[in-house]
């Protein structure tokens, strides 16, 4: 007895739940039919080919870095040579030595020319 209440109970409030979502659905298809066909083009959201873009800093000559040694020692530089259409970059540190680094595949950072176990790049900004 009580089971067959609740299921009862149950069914009323899907059969509630699926009328709203009826009418509210039908109330939204309605007013996006009266909106004016060069509205609604100016009101969609952005084209995925407007919002692609690059997903890391792009090394211009110039830019500022961050070099980060093993050990935990940073230092600044500027980005003095791109190469490889920005896979590699020179970088002048502070120090006044000129390292290597490379576009690393499987991360996406740049790391050591010589080792991977090297220092790592950290693009700044635009020069």
């Amino acid at each position: 007895m009580v089971a067959t209440i609740l299921v009862r109970r149950i069914a009323a409030t899907v059969a509630v739940a699926a009328a709203t979502h009826v009418a509210r659905k039908s109330a939204l298809a309605e007013r996006t039919r009266r909106i004016a066909p060069a509205a609604r083009r100016a009101s969609a959201p952005p084209s995925i080919e407007r919002m692609l873009g690059p997903t890391r800093p792009v090394p211009k000559v110039g830019c500022k870095a961050r070099i980060a040694h093993f050990g935990g020692g940073r230092e600044n530089g500027t980005v003095v040579a791109v190469r490889d259409d920005g896979r590699r970059v020179d970088v002048l540190a502070e120090g006044g030595e000129t390292l290597q680094f490379v576009l690393s595949p499987a991360t996406a950072r740049f790391v050591s020319a010589a080792s991977g176990q090297g220092p790592r790049l950290e693009l700044l900004g635009d020069a």
